[in-house]
């Protein structure tokens, strides 16, 4: 994940969406993310110009460069969301399991234990779970609170607070609107107050005939993402989301926004534990899909092995671009645990990869903040296809109510906006 100065994500803001089940259909409800497809979860999309044959049955989308920057930062923050979800989910079940595995509290982490007593202040820590996932060691924790309410709290192993429950008495106007407004035909089972470190969100359960759906705002009150069904999808979406799944079995399905188009993320389940994503729009045309590395040409494989290094492959995605061209978004982790992202051309050329604010050198952070000031970074990226001679770092931020895509030579040189 990105650990820039914040992660905001207004160009996810899903519209008002009413949940309607179908009492047939009932909610779709997995453990999306829990599995892996080469790896573990996440991605984003390209900047790439290549153009090569799409792949037969499938549908080409014109995306324009900004497009592209702002599905890959829409992309990470849907992977964090996704991870988070996992994680609260996995703590629920590890409390309440029949044979709970129980920690003392003196057994966890130095930091880990001032993390959950700091968190719980008066309140009594009853119990405590160690659980992992393909990203890490983290701990849940039951909090008894007055009345004898039980909260759960979300801690990772060096301490940070990823998330807690709360209730909407603790929220601030705005957010207890925004729940109420979704919440008109389920009720609210419960609220999750999160922080994957870059940005502050809220997990809301609505409970309904078919089991939970969930849904995730912002730290102002904007829907990030919401659980559908196929009921609520249309007849074209619904045919090409089963035409590409197959006979796997579907796991969930999410609603997301993407600069006004609406996105919608299938997960199903590839068989061995192993999870598939596929990411299409509204009109049914599939964008991205999830794959494992032996299905991407020799050259891609390649480049993709000689740019990890010593990193770990988390996730590969396979992104249909304009013209019917193709490319490849790669997510990989550091051996000390940071997110890193890069994106190869079908040919095998590496189009471009994440860069990170702290990383760059002082001319071009000075470049990046003269341009964006009291604005907020969203993505940076470093490109490896030439631009006027020079190799750019493309920058997507959000000033002044809007969304901006700017590019800029590697010593800070302000290039130009991107319509």
């Amino acid at each position: 994940m990105n650990r820039l100065p914040r992660l905001f994500a207004p160009l996810l803001a899903v519209g008002a969406l009413v949940f309607v089940v179908n009492p047939v259909a009932g909610a779709v409800r997995g453990r999306a993310g829990t599995g892996r497809a080469g790896a573990a979860r996440g991605t984003a999309t390209s900047s790439s110009g290549f153009v090569a044959p799409a792949p037969k049955g499938r549908v080409a989308i014109a995306l324009s460069k900004r497009n592209r920057i702002e599905n890959r930062a829409m992309r990470q923050r849907q992977r964090a969301i996704r991870e988070l979800r996992n994680r609260i989910l996995a703590v629920r079940e590890g409390l309440t399991a029949a044979k709970p595995d129980f920690l003392p509290l003196a057994s966890v982490p130095a930091a880990v234990q001032t993390a959950l007593t700091g968190a719980a202040g008066k309140n009594q820590v009853l119990h405590v779970v160690r659980l992992a996932d393909g990203s890490g060691t983290f701990y849940g924790a039951a909090i008894a609170r007055p009345g004898g309410a039980i909260f759960n709290l979300l801690v990772s192993n060096n301490g940070a607070l990823l998330s807690q429950e709360v209730t909407a008495a603790e929220l601030t106007p705005d957010i207890q609107a925004a729940i109420k407004a979704q919440a008109t035909v389920f009720k609210v089972a419960g609220i999750d107050k999160t922080n994957d470190g870059t940005q502050i969100a809220y997990e809301v359960r609505l409970a309904s005939a078919g089991g939970e759906r969930h849904f995730t705002l912002d730290d102002r009150g904007k829907i990030e993402r919401a659980d559908t069904t196929y009921a609520e999808l249309s007849p074209n979406l619904v045919t090409a989301i089963k035409k590409e799944i197959g006979s796997s079995k579907l796991l969930s399905l999410e609603k997301a926004n993407l600069g006004g188009e609406g996105i919608y993320e299938a997960t199903a389940d590839a068989g061995s534990g192993d999870t598939r994503i596929y990411v299409f729009t509204e009109s049914g045309v599939l964008r991205n899909e999830e794959i494992f590395p032996s299905q991407a040409a020799a050259d891609v494989q390649a480049t993709i092995k000689a740019t990890l290094g010593d990193n770990k492959l988390v996730t590969l995605f396979r992104n249909f671009d304009p013209g019917g061209g193709r490319d490849y978004d790669v997510f990989a982790q550091t051996p000390n645990g940071r997110q890193v992202e890069f994106c190869v051309a079908e040919s095998g050329k590496l189009l471009s990869q994440q860069e990170f604010f702290e990383d760059l050198i002082p001319a071009a952070r000075k470049g990046i903040t003269d341009v964006v000031g009291d604005g907020q970074i969203i993505h940076i990226e470093r490109s490896f296809v030439d631009q006027g001679g020079v190799l750019p770092i493309v920058v997507l931020a959000h000033k002044d109510g809007k969304d901006l895509v700017f590019s800029m030579g590697p010593r800070g040189r302000f290039i130009g906006l991107e319509d």
